[in-house]
């Protein structure tokens, strides 16, 4: 998962196995005309599934913009290596 931010269009893309979540911008007073200030809600379920919702600051107004299944890779940790 890679979270991204400061494009002010909130959205969640999955790019191979990779979610991809940009957040809109929460407390800016230079916001686009169709995106108002919101932020993203990122739930992780037991099932191994997520889901990034944004929510709209001013109205609470919610938006799911994706659910992906996850994938778990094990990989080494590089600060133990030898």
């Amino acid at each position: 998962m890679i979270l991204t931010g400061h494009r002010h269009i909130a959205n969640a893309k999955k790019i191979n196995r990779t979610i991809v979540i940009n957040a809109n911008t929460m407390s800016s007073k230079k916001t686009l005309a169709k995106h108002p200030n919101s932020f993203n809600l990122i739930e992780i379920f037991k099932n191994k599934t997520i889901t990034i919702t944004e929510i709209i600051v001013k109205t609470t107004k919610q938006q799911i913009l994706g659910t992906y299944e996850l994938t778990i890779q094990k990989t080494k940790n590089p600060i133990n290596q030898t």
